[in-house]
């Protein structure tokens, strides 16, 4: 059985022999190689750059090479920086807030909020994205973070796990309650997998189901609903980070609980159908390969 610590000390021994011209060099082609092996694996045959005419039909035929190149550098960033936050040494993000007064007024704010999310662009940093806002908040998520998130959460930053099993669900719905009844911030990813996915609606028209939670929540708390978004920048590793107008809800008393939540929900998808749209090159290379499979109507 190979010792993978030695070994890991041998290739570094061997990498920090390499002048820097060819480590470039060397990563370049390994970067590739990764992409290239990823893309097969998640696309079979199929060409990223159609699967891009397929979903996003609207964008210009000349712009599909560009859109198509964005999704494999996000891909690519988006594993370098999980690796690279999780080195014992500090690695730094550099934030660009390009929406400052929603984000004053989010940190500002009295009462509760939920911050919904999608998986698209540089997802993970949305945590990291509120902590330089100075916004802490309990995050409800499928699985538990890398050793990065520990280092870098402040004290009042809580995560917790979500799985499909009864008992994790009740802690985090819990958790969830109790900080938002107390006036704070809970995130919340809009297309997670985990919870009854029982409402329906279309995104990148085509049928998909999510889960209420977000909604649920809203309702008994009164928390609003604020989507959030962080996407790579363009030609380095910083993140542009936005936080977005609360989603408008409807009158608590114009509809049944469970249909309250459905519109809630079916209004939170319709807003990350505008995201994904506005910014298709931050897709998620696993989560549009499934979505693919799904016929348009």
């Amino acid at each position: 059985m190979v010792d993978e610590q030695l070994l890991s000390q041998e290739v570094t021994l061997l990498l920090n022999a390499l002048p820097t011209h060819f480590l470039l060099e060397f990563a370049r082609s390994c970067g590739l190689s990764w992409l290239e092996s990823r893309s097969r694996r998640l696309l079979g045959d199929g060409s990223l750059q159609d699967l891009v005419r397929w979903l996003f039909p609207e964008i210009p035929e000349a712009s599909v090479p560009a859109v198509a190149r964005e999704i494999e550098l996000c891909e690519f960033q988006n594993s370098c920086w999980n690796h690279l936050l999780s080195l014992p040494e500090r690695a730094e993000v550099k934030f660009r807030c390009l929406t400052e007064p929603a984000a004053t007024a989010l940190r500002e704010r009295n009462g509760p909020a939920i911050i919904a999310i999608w998986h698209h662009g540089a997802t993970d940093m949305v945590y990291l994205g509120l902590q330089a806002i100075g916004v802490p908040a309990v995050i409800i998520g499928g699985r538990m973070p890398d050793p990065w998130f520990w280092r870098t959460a402040p004290r009042e930053t809580e995560f917790v796990q979500c799985g499909t099993d009864v008992r994790s669900s009740t802690i985090a719905l819990k958790k969830a309650l109790d900080r938002l009844k107390q006036g704070g911030v809970v995130v919340v990813a809009t297309d997670g997998r985990n919870g009854l996915l029982d409402v329906e609606t279309r995104f990148l028209d085509r049928k998909i189901r999510v889960s209420r939670g977000i909604a649920a929540l809203a309702r008994v708390t009164g928390a609003s609903v604020i989507p959030a978004l962080a996407t790579w920048g363009h030609g380095d590793w910083s993140i542009n980070f936005r936080i977005y107008d609360p989603l408008p809800l409807p009158p608590l008393d114009s509809l049944k609980a469970t249909e309250w939540e459905r519109e809630v929900m079916i209004r939170a998808v319709s807003f990350f159908d505008g995201i994904v749209r506005a910014f298709p090159g931050q897709c998620r290379l696993g989560k549009i390969s499934r979505l693919a499979k799904r016929k348009p109507g």
